[in-house]
């Protein structure tokens, strides 16, 4: 166990040996030659201390040796020799090693009379144990050299008595008003992380107590003389990494930092941020938040001013006064301090801490004007911004913002190139409008937006189109009185027949009347059929010459057959392909689907809705207040959003209660951090406001900033963020009458007003397309085509519909279904007329029997299960297409009660 000791102790020997040798080499290398007297001193005073504690390495080398190897005999007198030039090297070390302490703290250090007294012990000692190494080299056993011992026991005090009285001294002048920062960490490391645990060491080692104690239980000295050695190698790499990254020796021009941030991760936000600035007040915000990011400065501490609006700053008057009072506008105006100005436009940054370090070692005239430029203005960091080789702002950190660190050279570098795109940012904003480079973009997004939702539709239309030229099939019907027969297979594909029977229960009916008409007229008669599968199917019915027979020819229609829009009431011809897109797109069927009539006023209704719809732009509704929601859920998914959010406002808006709901408040105004609707739902969402009218004009001017230029600010904030949402508006008030009254912003009017749209009330429509919409309703709203025949609405129920004068959509569809309602419940139906269901409400089977017509009889199970469903053999011979008496005989044939 002892001789692993020995064994560690050697190896810790050597790797100190040959680390205070490179450390002597470093020092040499780097600092010599000096022309600071100060630092000139301080470097042949720790120079003088490493060699002097490397040699006494070296003799401890060599006393091992001599101990623990087969060289015993050959080395004694060596060992004995090296030992007394030990000595005297260690009384010379901690000498040095005071004096260093002593000078690095105090830049007017003179030798007292302790020092003087300190230098005669260590020369007489050092002088006495040359002198015996030399003349006694002989003389090598104990009793012989007692006097040589008590020397040894002297210098061990002598240790204490040169270091303590040294380190107390340090701490004092360390402590002392105008001491530098990085002198005054410089003193504490060397201090608390070298000297304190050094001295502990020194004094348990040299103890006779702890000596005997280790004895006691069985622990050799050398184990602790090795942990010592060990921790002694620890602190030094410590202290000497430390102590150059803080300066040491002026080894580096600036403090160097110890841990790399991730500059360019924060920085690429930080160009983002930049690239939406509109003001100086979003820069200095801006600023504030990147400072406090990157350098943990509070964003209190962190002010921008510019030069030119010194004057109109915010800031508080102390700072502005200190501003005003310190010689900053004199050096940069003055000519006497062009040297001056050349220096700080070089260097680019001024840091308190590393001036007065200079200033501290070497006097310098420039130094100093500097150094009392940043104490009047009273902060740590004076960063100039420089534009065309001009100073337009500058950029401060107050005194003690960050008192227990010191500003890196990384985080030096990182500020110049901070302010200097600072400095292109502040050109533009004082010679460019920016506001209106901003707008600009934002409408070029909003047309390149609507360009491209045109293209999508065209591209759409398109093909919808194209998929209409399939192969020129025709369908042949025979009629000959009033029986139909079928004359190839292609009529039934087309009429979605999925049996060979001769008759259709829903298109029979039509088809004869069409043939009827025909026969009655002596002519051609056509008409347009709309199949289930949603197609166009173009009937023609040609008279034979004997007059009771006609030919129906089937064809599906031309492209150009397949517009019902009427182009000639369109109010602006050149809103042609916004009617194409009605007919042939997701987007117009879904318009279609909620709003019905093809008339002249509902025609370029839907137009325009289709117009906003593609667009991006703040919309503003004028419709009943029925018809409101429909139509922002069109304009919802049209738009392909996911969240939509309604404010109802219902009274005026007051404390910025509406404006904090849709553009949040900064978490310092409120206990927690209130993101707005426009950050929630920044991507996704479309936020409808109802009763736009009850907006404050604070709120709606922040509405108009961001319709114009899409960034918005949060209430009592600076900075700007960008949303994506998409704003609808709506109102019952006459917003002209509220701008002359200065209740409403007249700039939002005017935005408003370009994205409006406006449904006239339906009593201005005449009667007969009126009628004409309400049939529309019933066919959109009786979703099951096989009870048409039954819940049709005839003409003394459309009447009666028109004469209750409905205002609005909502209110028409809610009378059609009123009478679709009446009627299912005047036939027994309700339980199958699901009005609102998109489906039809009875089985697949029953659909498929109701097909079938009259060959449904044919079917047992099927006209058990129809009676099961309608309850009724006059319905059932209805929706069959026969006489009541076929129904009532199949019946009987059946053997299915019949009775109600």
């Amino acid at each position: 166990m002892e001789m692993l000791e020995i064994v560690i102790l050697f190896c810790a020997k050597i790797a100190s040996c040959i680390g205070k040798a490179f450390l002597v080499y470093h020092v040499i290398m780097k600092v010599s030659p000096s022309s600071q007297t100060p630092t000139k001193m301080l470097q042949r005073m720790i120079l003088g201390t490493l060699a002097a504690s490397t040699f006494s390495d070296f003799c401890w080398l060599i006393n091992l040796i001599q101990k623990y190897t087969f060289l015993s005999e050959t080395l004694s007198h060596a060992r004995v020799f090296l030992l007394r030039l030990q000595w005297a090297a260690l009384t010379i070390e901690y000498l040095l090693l005071a004096l260093f302490i002593e000078r690095l703290s105090n830049k007017q250090f003179s030798y007292s009379i302790w020092h003087y007294s300190l230098m005669a012990f260590s020369a007489c000692c050092t002088l006495y144990l040359t002198a015996i190494a030399y003349l006694n080299y002989s003389i090598i056993k104990t009793a012989e050299r007692t006097f040589e011992y008590y020397i040894y026991g002297s210098i061990d005090i002598y240790f204490f008595a040169t270091l303590i009285p040294s380190l107390i001294i340090a701490l004092r002048n360390s402590k002392k008003i105008g001491i530098p920062r990085i002198l005054q960490q410089q003193v504490s490391v060397v201090i608390f992380y070298f000297l304190v645990p050094h001295l502990i060491f020194l004094a348990l080692s040299t103890n006779p107590y702890t000596i005997v104690t280790l004895r006691s239980i069985g622990v050799h000295q050398y184990l602790f003389i090795t942990i010592n050695e060990i921790f002694y190698l620890f602190a030094l790499y410590f202290c000497v990494r430390k102590m150059l990254g803080l300066r040491f020796l002026n080894i580096h021009n600036h403090v160097q930092a110890s841990t790399n941030y991730n500059f360019m991760h924060d920085f690429r936000v930080l160009l983002q941020q930049l690239g939406q600035v509109m003001s100086i007040e979003e820069l200095e915000h801006i600023s504030k938040s990147f400072f406090e990011r990157a350098f943990r400065i509070p964003s209190d501490a962190t002010h921008l001013i510019i030069r030119s609006d010194l004057n109109n700053s915010k800031h508080d008057q102390s700072l502005q006064k200190r501003i005003a009072s310190s010689p900053l506008e004199q050096i940069l105006r003055d000519e006497t301090y062009h040297d001056v100005r050349d220096y700080l436009a070089t260097i680019r940054i001024l840091i308190r801490d590393e001036i007065e370090f200079d200033q501290f070692y070497m006097e310098d005239q420039k130094n100093a004007l500097l150094l009392s430029l940043l104490q009047s203005l009273d902060v740590d960091i004076f960063l100039p911004i420089y534009e065309r080789n001009k100073m337009v702002a500058y950029l401060i950190v107050m005194k003690d913002a960050r008192k227990k660190e010191l500003f890196s050279n990384i985080e030096r570098d990182e500020m110049c190139v901070f302010g200097g795109y600072l400095g292109t940012i502040i050109y533009l904003l004082q010679h460019r409008n920016l506001s209106e480079l901003i707008r600009q973009e934002k409408s070029w997004k909003d047309d390149l937006y609507i360009q491209h939702q045109k293209i999508n539709h065209y591209q759409e239309s398109i093909r919808t189109l194209l998929k209409t030229t399939a192969r020129r099939t025709v369908g042949i019907i025979t009629a000959q009185r009033r029986k139909l027969t079928w004359a190839n297979d292609t009529m039934h594909s087309m009429l979605g027949a999925r049996i060979p029977e001769e008759e259709h229960p829903i298109y029979s009916p039509i088809i004869k009347r069409l043939v009827q008409e025909s026969i009655r007229y002596n002519t051609e008669r056509s008409l347009i059929l709309t199949t289930e599968k949603g197609r166009h199917l173009n009937l023609t019915a040609i008279p034979h010459n004997e007059g009771s027979h006609a030919l129906v020819l089937a064809m599906y229609n031309d492209i150009a057959d397949t517009f019902t829009i009427p182009f000639d009431a369109l109010k602006d011809m050149s809103s042609w392909e916004y009617a194409l897109y009605l007919e042939t797109t997701r987007s117009g069927q879904l318009i279609n689907q909620t709003i019905p009539g093809s008339n002249e006023v509902m025609l370029n209704f839907k137009i325009d809705l289709l117009k906003i719809a593609l667009s991006k732009k703040i919309a503003l509704l004028e419709l009943p207040e029925d018809d409101l929601l429909p139509v922002v859920n069109i304009l919802h998914a049209i738009g392909m959003r996911t969240s939509l959010h309604t404010i109802e406002l219902s009274k005026i808006e007051r404390n910025n209660e509406y404006g904090i709901q849709l553009f949040g408040v900064e978490p310092i105004i409120m206990t927690d951090t209130h993101d707005g609707l426009l950050t929630t739902l920044s991507e996704t969402g479309t936020i409808f406001i109802k009763n736009i009218e009850y907006l404050s004009l604070e709120t709606q001017q922040r509405l108009i900033h961001f319709s114009n230029t899409g960034m918005f600010k949060p209430i009592k904030s600076d900075r700007s963020l960008r949303s994506n949402i998409r704003i609808i508006c709506s109102t019952t008030s006459n917003l002209e009458l509220l701008v002359e009254q200065k209740k409403f912003s007249q700039e939002l009017l005017q935005e408003l007003r370009n994205s409006s749209i406006t449904l006239p009330s339906l009593l201005t429509i005449p009667r007969h397309e009126l009628a004409h919409i309400a049939q529309q309703v019933t066919e959109m709203t009786l979703q099951t085509k096989e009870l048409h025949p039954l819940m049709s609405l005839n003409d003394k129920e459309t009447n009666g519909i028109i004469n209750r004068a409905p205002v609005s959509i909502h209110e028409l569809q809610n009378h059609v279904r009123q009478a679709l309602a009446a009627k299912s419940t005047k036939h027994k139906l309700s339980h199958l007329v699901k009005l609102d269901a998109p489906e039809p409400a009875f089985s697949p089977e029953v659909s498929r029997a109701l097909r079938m017509g009259k060959h449904a009889l044919k079917d047992k199970y099927l006209m058990q299960l129809l009676w099961n469903t309608f309850q009724s053999q006059s319905k059932i011979a209805t929706l069959l297409n026969v006489n009541r008496s076929s129904i009532s005989r199949r019946y009987k044939e059946f053997h299915i009660n019949t009775e109600a």
